[in-house]
């Protein structure tokens, strides 16, 4: 696992769902996407295996990708079906 987890060609570094060159993998929802839950897992598993190195790696990368998909969007959460509220980014200036 830990071979397949350090090539760019399969799971490096996005542990995505699918391996990056398989003929399935899409970034449309399911098939493709780095999905953190998963990807958790993934790294736990190296690490409890004693690939501390690549589970690292790996993991920096993942914590990087979360920090400037939050960074640069807002969260929005329906309060109600008639509205929402805007939660401003992690270190927005709040108005």
């Amino acid at each position: 696992m830990a071979r397949l987890a350090a090539d760019r060609k399969k799971f490096y570094p996005g542990m995505p769902t699918v391996t990056y060159d398989c003929p399935a993998y899409s970034t449309d929802y399911w098939r493709g996407q780095t999905w953190l839950n998963v990807a958790f897992f993934a790294v736990k598993g190296l690490e409890n295996y004693g690939f501390t190195d690549v589970a690292g790696e790996i993991r920096e990368f993942l914590l990087s990708m979360a920090y400037w998909t939050a960074a640069f969007r807002k969260i929005t959460i329906p309060s109600t079906a008639a509205e929402s509220s805007t939660i401003p980014s992690p270190g927005a200036p709040r108005s």
